[in-house]
């Protein structure tokens, strides 16, 4: 599982157990408390984490990790207490943490935040409200910041002890360390500010206290001119502020209730089991909207005709919907097509070559002599067909799924449709002859020698006839090209007499093996003649019937807009889309009856 990298929790404090003399303040880094995440509840098991895995982290200005002024101390102890972890902040001997003293003294600053990275969770979902909750069973804490804006009021600034709380709990006391635990806060301190191992060898060999070594590290780092990097922290941030990468996640979370067999990336997790009215209230409040004491109809509305990714989450789910129904049902005759690309829309002249010349002896002198090459041309456009489709207010508020599963899924079928009866109408034009080639005769012609003078039903005879004509068919130049029948193309009302025409048998003579056992059936139903019937070679042996999209948009695009025609998100199917014939030679065709 990919965890987030880096996390933030608010705490509060009171400035109370502020030690101006000393430099110190003691404050509860977590109360293992719950935080919204708003796809989820978040709560830290206390056995979570440890105090010692705080002792030794640097105390910084809200959690800013570009510049060395922004570490303002260190924590110095740590210890558990009634459920909380409590810590002792040493703030930095120069000026730079005078100003957040001053402020934490009147009482201005009483926010604290730790920043942890999560190791170990467990999902689970609420009982009674049916929210995620999303259970933190391992956590390493990376520093700790003060903070302008609470969130937990359960933590803060440890008060001193007075008259009116006897029983108040003393601050904790910097503990003095063996020599090892001495060595392992040394190498702490050295590792959060990135110094160099000689360094940490030099303080671990010297008598200095841990209060100068980490003055001293502080002045250290100053020196430096490269601030530690954190690559996990800068990568979180782009994920939650990408709006495309967001919608993908969320539309592959909404895939899982659409269709339980879907498998949803890690990264998707977050939004599993998110209504539509939920993640409409995610967006908005990623887009910094708030949604306080807002009905699910208000919210929607809003997260419609706002800034936030709803409307790009809705439609990629729509997308996936559809692309799925177009690629479940393809043309049977699109398998046998070579598929192109084309950068516009204007007619594509495609030329054809002969063969190569054929190689010849030098003569004495060595002399390579020039070979010529033959060409024709064929030329072909596409066309842009579409739809519009509405998905209503009313269905998203009802967190009606069907809306953004039938009427797509309905659609893709229709476009994989249009494609395979685009296919038909282009065999069947001229009376069935196909379209006309760049000679002026159409693709089935007596001149072309792939039209069956015998015309029958499929069998050994007239498969045969077909099979030797794609044999004897001739380039450009005129030579045998000894093209090899690959799919025998059929209507529906052929199939059963074509499959024992086709069924592998073992034979007790040798005049009754199958000679055709090795050829593909491909069948055909929206064929409008019932006796007309084709057979092919691969388009790898010689160019045959091809299709082309616009380039970078195979198959159907989708384009979403929230509409004002209707009340919810109108979602635009656009398919640019053409085909041809490239070569009349692959293919040979018999009338039948």
């Amino acid at each position: 599982m990919n965890a987030p990298a880096f996390l933030t929790r608010d705490l509060t404090f009171k400035s109370s157990s502020l030690d101006e003399k000393q430099r110190t303040v003691e404050a509860t880094a977590t109360a293992f408390g719950s935080v919204d995440r708003g796809a989820f509840i978040e709560r830290l098991d206390p056995t979570a984490t440890t105090a010692e895995a705080f002792i030794g982290l640097p105390v910084l200005d809200s959690h800013r990790q570009d510049s060395l002024s922004a570490v303002l101390g260190t924590v110095t102890a740590a210890r558990a207490d009634n459920g909380c972890i409590l810590v002792t902040i040493k703030f930095t001997s120069d000026s730079r943490a005078n100003p957040v003293i001053a402020d934490i003294r009147e009482g201005m600053i009483t926010g604290v935040s730790i920043g942890y990275q999560v190791e170990k969770w467990a999902d689970s979902r609420d009982p009674d409200t049916g929210r995620s909750i999303r259970t933190i069973t391992q956590f390493k804490p990376r520093e700790v910041s003060f903070v302008s804006v609470p969130a937990d009021p359960d933590a803060r600034i440890r008060a001193m002890p007075t008259e009116n709380q006897p029983n108040s709990p003393e601050p904790p006391k910097t503990p003095t360390p063996d020599l090892a635990q001495r060595n392992q806060q040394i190498r702490s301190i050295a590792g959060t500010l990135n110094l160099t191992t000689e360094w940490t060898d030099s303080q671990i060999d010297s008598t200095s206290t841990l209060d100068e070594i980490r003055a001293a590290a502080i002045t250290e780092a100053e020196k430096r001119t490269t601030p530690p990097i954190r690559t996990q922290s800068v990568q979180i941030l782009a994920d939650h502020t990408d709006p495309h990468t967001r919608a993908e996640r969320m539309s592959d979370a909404m895939m899982t209730r659409i269709d339980p067999t879907h498998k949803p990336e890690d990264s998707a997790r977050d939004f599993i089991g998110m209504s539509i009215p939920e993640m409409a209230r995610d967006c908005l409040r990623n887009a910094n909207v708030s949604t306080t004491a807002l009905s699910q109809a208000t919210i929607v509305s809003r997260a419609l005709h706002s800034t936030s990714d709803f409307p790009l989450i809705m439609g990629n789910t729509v997308g996936r919907t559809l692309r799925q129904s177009y690629d479940s049902v393809p043309s049977a005759l699109k398998k046998l097509a070579r598929q192109t690309t084309v950068k516009d829309f204007r007619a594509k002249h495609r030329i054809i070559l002969s063969e190569a010349p054929d190689l010849e002896k030098l003569n004495e002198h060595g002399e390579y002599k020039h070979g010529t090459m033959s060409e024709s041309a064929e030329s072909f456009k596409i066309d842009t067909f579409g739809r519009m489709i509405g998905i209503t207010r009313q269905a998203l508020i009802n967190d009606d799924l069907g809306a953004l599963n039938d009427l797509p899924r309905r659609l893709g079928i229709a476009a994989a449709d249009f494609e395979a009866e685009f296919f038909i109408k282009l065999l069947e034009m001229n009376g069935g002859k196909g379209p006309k080639m760049g000679d002026g005769n159409p693709v089935f012609h007596e001149g072309h020698r792939n039209l069956a003078q015998t015309k029958g039903k499929p069998s050994i005879e007239t498969l045969s006839v077909l099979r030797q004509a794609l044999r004897h068919q001739v380039s450009l130049s005129g030579k045998r090209l000894n093209l090899s029948p690959r799919h025998l193309i059929i209507p529906a009302e052929l199939e059963t007499l074509a499959q024992k025409l086709l069924a592998e048998i073992t034979p007790n003579r040798i005049d009754d093996v199958n000679p055709f056992s090795d050829l593909g059936m491909v069948v055909e139903g929206r064929f409008n003649n019932p006796d007309r019937w084709y057979l092919a070679t691969s388009h790898s042996q010689m160019d045959g019937l091809e299709y082309a999209y616009l380039e970078g948009e195979p198959g159907p695009q989708t384009e979403t807009k929230a509409g004002f025609e209707i009340d919810g998100i109108k979602i635009k199917v656009r398919l640019d889309f053409g085909a041809c014939f490239g070569d009349w030679r692959g293919w040979q065709m018999n009338e039948g009856k």
